[in-house]
This record gives C-alpha cells, structure tokens and sequence, in this order.
C-alpha cells in the first residue's frame, strides 16, 4: 500500500472513529499496533508498560471519540499520543526517570513486523553461515579465531596461551580468515557477526 493511500485509509478510519465507530477504533489498533510498540519500546524498554500505555491511549481515543478532531497525519498524531500517554503512565511502574524530548524519537525510523522478521531471517541465516564456514576450520584455527576475536587476545597473548610463535599464529589467523571468507561469502558478514 503507498503511503498516500495509506495517509487516506488512516484518515477514513479517523473520521469515523469521531462519528463513533467501534469498528474504525479496532482496524486502527490492529494496523497501527506493531509500529506504537516498536516506538514505544524504543521510548523506554518496558514491554509491559508499553503495551498498557497502548492500551491506555485506545481507551481515552474511544471516550473521547466525539470530541476529537479532524487530523491529516493520523500515525504522528498516534506516535505522539503514545508518547505522552507512556510519560504518564511510567510512574505507576517505578520509571523515574525523565524520558528524552519527542523530537528525539519521532525521526527515528520504526521498522514493521514483516521487516524485523526478514532482518531476523537473514541475521539467522547468516549465523548458520558463519557456524558451517568454522566448523570447517582445524581445531587450531578454531582456537586462534576464538581468543583474538571472542576474547579480545592480542597476537602475544595468544602466543603465551598456545605456545604457538607469533609468526605462526599470523599464518594461522590468515588462512583460517581466508577459510572463512570463502565459505560465508561475504567479506564482512564475519566481522560484522562478531560485533
């Protein structure tokens, strides 16, 4: 759906939640749930609070219904109703904390269900990846691989741990580097996976 299309739809269901339809209320939940969550939890990380903060804001939409008025942009009318709703509810739950300004959020891009699935998808998949290319690598190269890149050794520290000299180690880390380059494909899905 283009986003004007979209902008219309959201518009529509707006009117008629003002003219009192249950209906209108429960499409805007439903289509705009995944993204105020999302927000949300990027406002403050606390599942629970965001989902009844949702929640919360749905109720007052509904009691109100009558008195609301005409909006254009119904998603950032909603992002920002969520944002205020969360900032009065987070006290209930032992938030103290002041939350940062709105404008800090508002730009930041939410990504969708569907799109957090197949980023997830590919992370997985690349995971495996990764997992295939070291199972093919000698113990040693393994071992290498390990302590300089999980446990952060340096080149010497890894010469006292293996008995190995430093040249070797060098040799060791290029070709098991090079193993694995070829058997994930791509030059920094390695490097990337161990951040």
């Amino acid at each position: 759906m283009s986003d004007t299309s979209s902008k219309a739809v959201d518009e529509n269901l707006w009117n008629s939640l003002r003219k009192g339809s249950v209906d209108a209320l429960d499409q805007m939940y439903q289509q705009h749930y995944q993204l105020l969550y999302s927000f949300g939890y990027k406002c403050i990380p606390d599942g629970e609070l965001v989902k009844d903060s949702i929640q919360e804001l749905f109720i007052k939409l509904w009691k109100k219904h009558a008195h609301l008025k005409k909006v254009h942009n119904v998603r950032g009318y909603l992002l920002r109703a969520l944002y205020n709703t969360i900032i009065s509810q987070k006290k209930t739950y032992g938030h103290h904390e002041p939350l940062p300004d709105f404008d800090q959020y508002k730009y930041q891009v939410v990504f969708s269900s569907e799109t957090q699935v197949i980023s997830q998808e590919q992370k997985d998949e690349n995971s495996q990846k990764l997992n295939r290319a070291l199972k093919g690598l000698s113990k040693r190269e393994r071992e290498i691989i390990y302590l300089f890149f999980y446990e952060g050794y340096s080149y010497q520290e890894i010469e006292e741990q293996t008995q190995l000299q430093y040249q070797s180690i060098k040799n060791v880390m290029y070709r098991a580097l090079q193993r694995l380059k070829s058997g994930v494909l791509i030059t920094g899905l390695f490097f990337y996976l161990l951040k």
